[in-house]
Parts: structure tokens; sequence; C-alpha cells
């Protein structure tokens, strides 16, 4: 009689992340588009930009489902607008615009508040205090406060414009917050709510008031935490930058930041993660651009980008391309096993399966101790440790790598046994790993307790 332990368990792991361009039909090529994902029509939603030659204010409302945009025709509808900010109220289901550009290269700014319900646009007769009608600010949902955030910008003709102020808005008022701190004033940061951590994440932007970088371009993390901003004192950083895309990732804890310029654009992907940036090299990626928009689709759990301009700021080559980025499903080998009867047991994907959301993976056990009709008992298991000696337990030269949790039984024959392991239809997985090892009873291996394990593994789940 033989038994087998595999073990598993599901946790974030850095770096397993892909663009993969989706589409180039829907709105038309642009930039300064705003783009959120709208949990009430369960899509990702887009309003205006800049487009066309000469260059035109947009004044249209686009969905996108994974498969299609769909041109939406609400009424009424904002005005025509590039430059403006949205975030999303989740606790509401609504969607917030404010601001924006009316005309293409002349002062002419929106103060009007606008929310979206699933359906329809609806303007909010606003009382003073409010924001100054303005341009190139951000907007994200504050979850300690239960508000949307709304930082900077620039309201005029001259570098004194440019706006260092955070308003709140809560479902019908606007309110200017003071905080104890605050980032230097400055145009085109971009702002990301991480609900894990509980704070609003702003970086970067343009600052004439002062900068890190010759232009004035800023490459400094600010969080806001519920009552104030602190700044984040972090080892490496994206290069200062303005116009650039963010959104937060939330099964995996990461929050993406793609592109902008200095006003050279950039086409490079960072991740934000335990305190940490880092530029993550993907097969395949979007040109460089700057004034992408970015959101997360909660629905499909993957990432959705659309448009910008290809050259440097002002240029007016638009883009039009969607692309998305998700983790896709991979498997790596953690740690090494040790030598039984029959070689050392082995622990792998049987070619093409892979831990697919919705799917079955199929792991196949080789090189166990060769007998027939054997049973096995496959663990669900902890979490990756440190490696822990086993030779205190009889297993000298065996390393354990993941934490024991749960029993199924299965039957092994002829040296070997394919493990199914069905992955549920939730998107909420993917990103997330899950760790494997196996624990096989074998006689012959050698050693006092006769039993040897397989290589530890880890299974990313994707789509």
């Amino acid at each position: 009689m033989r038994a087998i332990v595999s073990l598993l368990v599901v946790t974030p792991m850095l770096g397993a992340q892909d663009w993969t361009q989706v589409s180039t039909n829907g709105p038309s090529p642009r930039a300064g588009q705003a783009m959120v994902f709208d949990p009430a029509l369960g899509e990702t939603l887009l309003f205006g930009g800049i487009a066309g030659t000469p260059p035109t204010p947009q004044a249209d409302t686009w969905s996108w489902n994974g498969t299609r945009w769909q041109m939406l025709t609400p009424t009424p509808s904002p005005s025509a607008r590039w430059s403006h900010a949205m975030a999303v109220d989740p606790v509401r289901g609504r969607v917030v615009l404010f601001g924006g550009a009316l005309a293409p290269n002349t002062p002419i700014y929106s103060g009007e508040t606008w929310e979206w319900g699933g359906t329809n646009w609806t303007q909010v007769a606003l009382s003073a205090p409010a924001p100054s009608p303005r341009i190139w600010h951000a907007m994200a949902f504050d979850t300690v406060g239960s508000r949307i955030l709304l930082f900077g910008g620039y309201d005029g003709n001259t570098s004194s414009n440019v706006l260092g102020d955070t308003w709140a808005w809560n479902s019908n008022t606007w309110t200017q917050l003071q905080p104890a701190s605050s980032p230097t004033a400055r145009t085109s940061p971009a702002m990301v709510t991480d609900p894990i951590q509980g704070v609003v994440t702003l970086f970067g932007g343009f600052s004439p008031h002062g900068g890190s970088h010759p232009n004035e371009y800023l490459s400094d993390t600010w969080d806001w935490t519920g009552n104030s901003w602190a700044q984040r004192s972090l080892p490496q950083s994206p290069s200062p930058r303005a116009s650039h895309a963010m959104s937060h990732f939330p099964t995996l804890d990461q929050t993406f930041l793609f592109g902008g310029g200095d006003p050279t654009p950039f086409g490079d992907t960072w991740v934000l993660q335990s305190g940490q940036w880092q530029q993550i090299n993907t097969a395949t990626s979007p040109a460089a651009r700057n004034w992408p928009a970015m959101a997360f689709d909660t629905v499909r759990a993957r990432l959705v980008m659309f448009g910008g301009e290809g050259q440097s700021s002002g240029s007016g080559q638009w883009l039009g391309d969607t692309w998305e980025c998700a983790a896709p499903a991979s498997f790596q080998i953690t740690g090494p096993g040790c030598p039984g009867s029959n070689g050392t047991p082995t622990l792998n994907p049987v070619p093409p399966s892979l831990p697919r959301v919705g799917q079955s993976f199929v792991v196949r056990l080789a090189h166990l101790y060769n007998q027939t009709a054997t049973v096995v008992v496959a663990c669900l298991g902890g979490p990756q440790v440190p490696p822990l000696n086993l030779t205190p337990f009889g297993m000298p030269s065996c390393l354990l790598h993941v934490v024991p949790y749960q029993n199924t039984f299965l039957f092994a024959y002829s040296g070997q046994v394919d493990w199914t392991i069905p992955v549920p239809p939730a998107p909420f997985l993917v990103g997330q790993t899950a760790h494997l090892q196996a624990f096989v009873v074998d006689p012959a291996a050698g050693n006092p307790l006769g039993a040897v394990v397989t290589n530890g593994g880890a299974a990313t789940i994707g789509w």
C-alpha cells in the first residue's frame, strides 16, 4: 500500500501577467478619455476624449464587455470634453465624472459633476463650495471615508493655476479637505484605489513648481490614508512622468502603471506591491503612449486599456487599440523532490493542461513506488514555506515545501497517477497561485520512514 499526500494552497504571485491586444474596433482613436469599470452595467465604461483632425472633444459613451465595444445613447449626457476624470463609488453603484476641457486649445473648462447609474447620465446640481473648473486632475474612491477623492489639475492660463487641492464627493456635495501634508501642486498624476490596503495611491504628474526631473516631471508616490497624504519612501520608482494610466488588480493586490511621458511617451509596465515598485517584462506590450485610459474589469479579473497619444504630448497621433492584461495560467517547480526506489517522484502538469478558471487542471505524479492498485492520498495544502528538512522524521535528504491541509483518496497504477483538480469558474481566482507537493509511501526507499516526496510546484490560475 502506498500513500501520496499532495498539498495545495492559493497565494498571490508577482510577474505572471501579460498584455494582449483584443480589439481595434470601437471608439475612434483618441486621447484624454476617462474609463472605469461600471458595477451597475457590469462592463467597462468610457466617456469622451479628444480625436480627429483638427482635434475635437468627444461626447460619446461606450461600454466594453470583453468581446465588443458598444456605443451607448444616454439622454441626457455630458457635453463633449477631454482631460476630465471619472471614479466609481462602489457603495452607491455610481460612476462620478468631473471637469474636462470643452475645446481643444482654449481654457474653456467644465466645473460640472455628472453621475452615471448604469443607463443614463445625470448632472448634479451643485451648491458652493465645489472644485474650480479644471482639467488634468485625478479621482479615486476612498474606502476609509466612503467617498470619492479629487486631487490637483489645472484651471487657467499660467503656471500659478496648477492645483494641489484635495476634495471629497459624498454623493451630493463637494467638501475641500485640509490634510496636514499633501503632494505638491501638479497636473496629470494618476490616482487609484487600493481596497486591500485601504488607501488611495497617487503617482507622478507635472509640476511647474519644482520636481525631481529637469523638466519638472515627478516620480513620487503618495498614499491617502483617510485624513491625510503620506509620501512613500521607496527604493525604486518608475521614471518621472505625467499622463500615465494606473489601475489596481485586487486579486493580485498589485497596482499597475503603464506609459505616460516626459513628454516623450513611455511603453513600460510597472507594478506596486508590498511597498515596492517593480518593472515587469511582458511577452507583448502596447506601444508607448501618453493619455491612455485603464480600468480593472472585476467580472473577468483583468485590466483593460484603451487609446492614448502615440507621440509626444500634443502630436495628435491618436490611438484606438484595446488591450487587456491578465495573469496567464502557468506552472513552475518550486523545490526538489528526493529519490525513491523508482527514481525521484515527480509532480508536473499533463500537457496541455494548465490551471485555468472553469477547467480541470490535471497533474501527473510519476516515478512512484512501482506497485499496482495503490491507494493515493491527495491533500489540499497550506502556503509555500521555507523548506522543512524532513531528516528528523526519518526522511533524510527530503524537503517539505508546503503545509498539509486536506486529504483526498486516489488509486495509482504502475508507478503513476493523474490527479484532476477542478478550478471553479470564479474570476477572483485569476492570478492566484496554488502550491502543490506529494508525499509518497515507498517501503523500498531505504530510509527509516519508508517514504519520499515529489518536487514542489506553483500553479498560477489564469484564463
